[in-house]
């Protein structure tokens, strides 16, 4: 709902230069970050419903930023910065058919993780990749991020994020033909979704199940 400006190509080029003389560049791709990631984490929680053609469309008129970012992010090592802005666009990706983009992302960003990276981070991205991976049709590499992930918040004892974990693991079991070890994942993530009251996710599971039935 705001206006929006551009730069022309001589006068961007000529603040670049000026940023570098400077040595500013450092800074101000920081507070770039900081704000594409503040953006992405604002709409993730609206990407579903009612709201998300407006964030939807939000993140499209910011894609070319947030594309900007994840690759600041992967050549300057600030990884963590990097995972959380990918977790958060995913359904992004996928509702606006750029799958194969993201998850070269969430790849190249997971593979230059260190041991230094915060476990929930990480589960968090790897979630969003195994996600991407099942809807790309790629369903080994997604059952070897989701178990990943799955273990990662048992650990942290996330029951929420555990529970959405097993509810796509169970969609991606479904796909590869496990059928009774998929209905045991849902019939975990349902019996964690109840006690933490929630309806909605509930009843997503409930019919991911009848499809499993």
């Amino acid at each position: 709902g705001t206006t929006r400006f551009r730069m022309l190509a001589p006068l961007r080029q000529f603040g670049q230069e000026q940023l570098a003389a400077a040595g500013e560049v450092p800074a101000a791709s920081e507070r770039r970050a900081a704000a594409v990631l503040a953006l992405a984490e604002r709409a993730e929680g609206h990407l579903r419903g009612a709201d998300q053609t407006r964030r939807l469309d939000a993140l499209e008129r910011a894609h070319d930023d947030v594309r900007a970012v994840l690759t600041w992010a992967y050549e300057t090592g600030a990884t963590d910065l990097g995972l959380r802005l990918g977790a958060s666009v995913w359904r992004f990706w996928y509702k606006r058919g750029y799958l194969g983009e993201g998850r070269e992302h969430l790849t190249r960003l997971l593979a230059g993780a260190g041991a230094a990276v915060d476990p929930v981070v990480r589960a968090k991205a790897l979630h969003a990749g195994g996600s991407i991976a099942s809807r790309a049709g790629d369903l080994d590499d997604a059952r070897r991020m989701l178990e990943e992930s799955l273990a990662l918040r048992r650990a942290a004892g996330d029951d929420t994020a555990v529970a959405g974990t097993l509810n796509n693991l169970a969609g991606l079991l479904m796909q590869m033909g496990e059928c009774a070890e998929a209905r045991e994942r849902y019939e975990e993530s349902v019996a964690l979704k109840r006690l933490a009251g929630d309806r909605r996710g509930v009843a997503l599971t409930l019919a991911n199940m009848s499809s499993v039935a």
